[in-house]
């Protein structure tokens, strides 16, 4: 079990504006700072945002998985 400190999101609209915000306050795309990221680029103050964006991209993935089962439950 591990803890977790800082803002609970309950809704993929929340996760997404957090990134958004995140892309906005560092004027990038998404699509280029996740390159940054996966070249390591990133300058200072955009590897401060590095782990609370993975962690955001995780949990939008968990929200669009669970999404998508309850979608194929509902067809099923």
């Amino acid at each position: 079990m591990s803890i977790i400190y800082g803002p609970t999101y309950t809704s993929l609209e929340q996760i997404r504006a957090r990134m958004d915000a995140i892309l906005s306050e560092l004027r990038i795309s998404r699509e280029e700072f996740e390159e940054r990221m996966a070249e390591y680029t990133l300058n200072r103050r955009e590897a401060g945002f590095r782990d609370e964006f993975e962690t955001l991209q995780w949990c939008e993935e968990l929200f669009l998985d669970d999404l998508e089962e309850e979608s194929r439950d509902g067809l099923a």
